[in-house]
C-alpha cells in the first residue's frame, strides 16, 4: 500500500510543481505589475491587462455577498489575487497561503475567477479548525 502511495505521489510530482503558490510555469520578470485594490480584493496584475483585472474584481465584489450567503461563512480579511495574462496553466485558490492564483492567457478570467472564489469561500470553513490546531 506504501509503495502505491509513493509512486502515485513520484508520478505526479511534475505536475505539482506546475501549481505551486504563485508559479506561472516561467518567469514573469519583464512584465510590470499593477495593483488594484478594493474593499475585499487586493488583485495584483500584468500592467497592460488592467481591463481584465477590473473586470474580474468588479465580478467578484459582485458575487461575494451572495456566496458567502449560500456556503455559509464569511471572510472578514482582504484576499490576494495574482493574475498572469501571458499563462494558461492550473489556475487555484491555495488554502495555505489563503490566496487565489488565476492564469488566464489574456482571454478575461470572470468565470475562472467564480470558480476559484467558490474553492477560497468554502476554505473558509477549514480555518477556523486549522486556527484551533495551531
Amino acid at each position: 500500500m506504501i509503495f502505491h502511495v509513493l509512486t502515485a505521489i513520484f508520478i505526479t510530482l511534475p505536475t505539482i510543481g506546475l501549481a505551486l503558490p504563485i508559479n506561472f510555469g516561467r518567469p514573469q520578470e519583464p512584465r510590470k505589475y499593477s495593483e488594484i485594490i478594493s474593499k475585499n480584493f487586493h488583485l495584483y496584475h500584468d500592467t497592460k491587462t488592467r481591463h481584465e483585472a477590473r473586470g474580474v474584481i468588479n465580478s467578484l465584489e459582485a458575487t461575494k455577498p451572495t456566496l458567502e450567503r449560500w456556503l455559509g461563512t464569511y471572510r472578514t480579511n482582504t484576499m490576494p489575487i495574482i493574475m498572469s495574462s501571458t499563462t494558461t496553466n492550473a489556475s487555484f485558490a491555495n488554502f495555505l497561503t489563503d490566496a487565489i492564483e488565476i492564469q488566464t492567457g489574456g482571454f478575461g478570467g470572470r468565470d475562472l475567477a467564480w470558480h476559484e472564489q467558490v474553492h477560497a469561500t468554502m476554505y473558509n470553513h477549514f480555518h477556523k479548525y486549522l486556527v484551533h490546531l495551531l
